[in-house]
């Protein structure tokens, strides 16, 4: 208000002014200053709301925001930084749950969601008071935030008869692997329930745990399981050895060994699966900036040695133009490219570059292309066929029914049995491109699997804190 009383004051004392070519250069002069003032005033604000004040709002320990002391983890600091950052987060304790909470639930920003699980997971048993606004992120839309929300209470919490309530709408969760941890962690507190699912055709094993002992008392889980470990592992600790077998741990002691992790094992798988990138990259001659260095890396996530064991995933690792999956049997079994110029401006500039009419469509090319990427990396493409009902379709960005394509082509190959995708690729044909590739089973690919170092010796080398194992993002 007070800038546009300024203008009309000026206006008006303009208009009282002998009219001169002197006074009219003055007056827009004198307009374009109070303009640019107003501008930069915005632009301030502006960037102080986005930058400043979301730091203002944090709680600050030590003259560092609780999000600055977090992102400080993920880079290569020397140990005793690593826990003074540990120790940062300690301090700022529960008042830090707001703030948690508030990331976690924030749409669209997915490291600011993970970033408020970590930060809980870290202050443990402090954040009860969290409770009740975690439970509400069991029904988070994102697949991640329901499962962090499970883990941090299922470890801190689990016999909280709250908590144990809230995890039954979990056994119809859409991801598979959700469903049986919680089906494990509820079969000797709620049985019923957990006989009502389907679970059981996915892990028949179940069957035998369910209702069969109480907490903390022997389960008579099958020697066969895949995820029953060889010998003893650490129990949610680093450091401190349970010397329990399988059948001796409770529910959540059973978690946190499933999540136990170190910087040692990380360290050394993370080795492994950038060996095969390179490998792969090599072998495809992707747009990679070779040798592919840990330093290059965007972000990596390592899975926790037993889930690794048991779901055979060793991992993936994220550089600025692909990721690469060890999944299928820990081998090499998916890409994802990543444009430059981001994804719309990569379909804008497709369009415009490769909208062909309808008559040029060449799927046996594109079918060919896919095959001929498949064997260079061992995959057995005629038991490939052989299993599936292949599909190739184009990109119709006019819609399924219109005169052009990009030819951008997805080639599936379903499942004769039940019709559900075994593999996939998207190749772009005329720069004879692959985009993505995932691979079910590792039974296709004849590549040697990524060889997961034992879990034992290098889950007790380390006097860090237990890590979270979060897809990390070097700093």
């Amino acid at each position: 208000m007070k800038i546009i009383s300024r203008i009309s004051a000026v206006t008006a004392s303009f208009l009282v002014k002998k009219v001169t070519i002197g006074n009219i250069i003055k007056f827009i002069l004198w307009i374009f200053i109070i303009i640019g003032a107003s501008i930069l005033l915005l632009l301030s604000y502006g960037m102080f709301a986005t930058y400043a004040y979301p730091l203002l709002s944090e709680p600050v320990y030590k003259g560092r925001a609780l999000s600055q002391w977090y992102n400080r983890i993920g880079g290569n600091l020397p140990k005793d930084k690593t826990h003074e950052c540990y120790d940062a987060i300690s301090a700022i304790g529960t008042n830090a749950i707001p703030t948690c909470i508030k990331w976690m639930s924030e749409d669209g920003k997915r490291n600011r969601r993970l970033m408020g699980a970590d930060i809980l997971a870290k202050l443990g048993s402090q954040a009860r008071p969290a409770i009740p606004a975690v439970i509400q992120l069991l029904r988070h839309k994102d697949k991640l935030v329901r499962w962090r929300a499970f883990v941090f209470l299922s470890e801190n919490f689990p016999n909280e008869k709250i908590v144990q309530e809230a995890f039954i709408p979990l056994l119809h969760d859409p991801e598979k692997n959700t469903r049986y941890y919680v089906a494990e962690f509820l079969s000797d507190i709620y049985p019923e329930e957990v006989k009502k699912i389907d679970v059981f055709k996915e892990y028949p094993h179940l069957k035998e745990l369910v209702g069969s002992a109480k907490k903390g008392m022997e389960t008579n889980v099958p020697s066969n399981t895949i995820l029953e470990p060889k010998n003893h592992f650490e129990a949610g600790n680093a450091n401190s050895k349970s010397g329990k077998q399988w059948s001796e741990m409770t529910s959540m002691e059973k978690v946190r060994a499933l999540t136990a992790t170190s910087p040692e094992y990380q360290k050394e798988v993370l080795n492994k699966i950038i060996k095969e990138a390179n490998v792969i990259a090599q072998e495809w001659h992707l747009k990679e900036d070779l040798p592919i260095l840990e330093t290059n890396l965007v972000k990596y996530y390592i899975t926790p040695p037993m889930m690794a064991r048991g779901m055979q995933m060793a991992g993936n690792i994220t550089t600025s133009n692909y990721t690469y999956c060890i999944a299928a049997g820990n081998k090499f079994s998916g890409l994802i490219f990543y444009p430059k110029q981001g994804d719309k401006k990569d379909e804008a500039d497709l369009k415009t570059k490769y909208l062909f009419p309808m008559s040029q469509n060449d799927t046996n090319a594109a079918y060919q292309l896919s095959t001929q990427y498949l064997a260079a990396i061992k995959v057995d493409v005629p038991a490939l066929e052989n299993d599936s009902k292949i599909e190739v379709r184009p990109w119709m960005p006019e819609g399924p029914h219109g005169q052009h394509f990009v030819p951008l082509y997805w080639i599936i190959w379903k499942s004769k049995e039940d019709k559900t995708p075994i593999a996939t690729m998207r190749v772009l044909l005329p720069s004879r491109e692959i985009r993505e590739l995932y691979i079910k089973n590792g039974e296709y690919i004849h590549r040697n699997p990524i060889e997961l170092p034992s879990s034992d010796s290098l889950l007790s080398q380390t006097n860090a804190p237990p890590s979270t194992n979060t897809p990390a993002t070097n700093q």
